[in-house]
């Protein structure tokens, strides 16, 4: 969701992301996003729902209440009643369709089939638990659309047709037809699609904005998490060199190979420097830094070298191991414990803060503009919950 920048800043040009495609579209605004910010941000002590509430209040109030008076009045008013049996919900005035949400509950259920053996009454609540969740997921992707379009934003049909043609040579190889047969096969028809992507669309150019115009963590947010994080023990990393010999070498036969593994062996064991000899011999990837590999932690070595790996003391060889297409050799260099430095934890808990804060600016977001808009669920009629 990113949109109270776009909606509430004078005319700006946005980078609209459609796959591989950059569409720019001009975007009329209103300038008091200005006032918006300063009002969200007035008071850093004040929880940041309340902030956005009363910054949301604010705008709308100045702005946005007298063009929805005009353009999203709820229907009903004007004598007009709503036909239940067509309408699952309303928001701001603009209807969305029973046909659209029942067909998106089919192929929710489609991708989500009950098990075989399931009860009438499993089926019954599974099906309420769909209609709830995509109803749900529709009107608030029709709220990020209904105040994109508020102050007059559009995304021009060109874009839109772009980036189907963008889909349709990134993931159906320019086939065309096989991408229709798809649109027809989930029971859509290819302007219902259009829609449907063009609602996407918006809501992604939406979800950016919001994540760039949510506050940051501050400084005495983040020293309170540091406070609060509980001390975490040195993790134990080792470092190893190895020497690879391919069991395979056009030039020899692979018993020789093994032959080869083994007489390295019996250097290394006389004495002879490991560097030395996987340079010479080695060929895998560490061979010109004499086999040693960085610093690990044993936790992300692959099992194949942590099994042998925790039957070595430092100093230790392994013996000749077998590594599928590999004969292996193993030195185990050292081991040490290892605590995370300050910054990294620091970067750590910044990162969780944004993430927290980002999802409590979107939530509040969409609350205050869900109530703006006036959001309104037309029960479904009782002939219709019969069958």
């Amino acid at each position: 969701m990113g949109l109270l920048e776009d909606i509430f800043e004078l005319t700006r040009t946005l980078k609209v992301n459609l796959g591989s495609l950059e569409s720019t579209t001009k975007v009329t605004v209103n300038p008091s996003i200005q006032a918006f910010v300063t009002e969200s941000r007035r008071d850093p002590g004040r929880p940041l729902a309340e902030a956005v509430a009363s910054a949301m209040d604010r705008v709308w109030d100045e702005t946005l209440s007298a063009w929805l008076k005009d353009k999203l009045m709820p229907k009903g008013k004007d004598g007009k009643a709503v036909d239940p049996t067509k309408v699952a919900a309303l928001v701001g005035g603009t209807e969305i369709s029973r046909e659209e949400v029942e067909k998106a509950v089919a192929a929710r259920i489609k991708d989500n089939p009950l098990k075989p053996d399931a009860t009438a009454a499993e089926r019954t609540a599974q099906l309420a638990e769909t209609e709830q969740a995509v109803l749900k997921d529709t009107i608030e992707l029709e709220i990020y659309v209904a105040a994109f379009k508020a102050m007059g934003n559009t995304l021009p049909r060109a874009a839109v047709d772009a980036d189907l043609r963008q889909t349709i040579k990134r993931e159906f190889k320019g086939d065309q037809a096989r991408f229709e047969r798809m649109v027809i096969n989930a029971g859509a028809t290819m302007e219902e699609y259009r829609k449907k992507r063009e609602r996407t669309i918006i809501f992604n150019v939406i979800l950016k904005k919001l994540i760039e115009l949510a506050p940051p963590p501050t400084e005495a947010e983040i020293q309170h998490a540091l406070g609060l994080r509980t001390a975490e023990a040195p993790v134990r990393q080792v470092q190893i060199r190895t020497l690879s010999i391919p069991k395979y070498d056009a030039k020899r036969e692979n018993d020789t190979q093994f032959k080869v593994a083994q007489d390295i062996h019996a250097k290394l064991k006389a004495g002879q420097d490991f560097g030395t000899l996987a340079k010479k011999f080695s060929a895998d990837g560490r061979a010109a830094d004499g086999g040693k590999m960085d610093w690990a932690s044993t936790a992300i070595l692959s099992p194949a070298l942590a099994e042998p790996l925790a039957k070595l003391k430092p100093g230790e060889l392994s013996e000749v191991l077998d590594l599928g297409t590999l004969w292996f050799i193993m030195k185990f260099e050292g081991e040490r414990q290892q605590s995370k430095p300050a910054e990294q934890i620091k970067g750590e808990v910044v990162a969780e803060l944004k993430k927290q804060k980002t999802a409590e600016f979107q939530a509040s977001w969409l609350k205050n503009t869900r109530d703006k808009l006036k959001v309104q669920i037309v029960p479904k009629p009782e002939s219709a919950v019969k069958k």
